[in-house]
């Protein structure tokens, strides 16, 4: 019988430093970061806050992933 590996992601923005903690402490790992997206996404959504958790300024966003087989 063969499995089907499969890709688990999801994104993140980089004040969430405890969601980051969480899934790197379980195997998963950043995938991709894409730059000044929260910067783009409050262009069409100005109510995005500048400033997220812990102070940290919103701008990046993170995909982490896992690969699962």
């Amino acid at each position: 019988m063969r499995f089907a590996c499969r890709k688990v992601r999801f994104t993140t923005t980089n004040d969430n430093v405890d969601a980051l903690r969480f899934y790197q402490r379980r195997g998963f790992r950043l995938a991709e970061l894409r730059p000044r997206a929260v910067d783009q996404a409050r262009e069409q959504r100005p109510e995005i806050p500048r400033v997220g958790d812990y102070g940290i300024p919103l701008g990046c966003v993170f995909l982490i992933g896992m690969n699962i087989c």
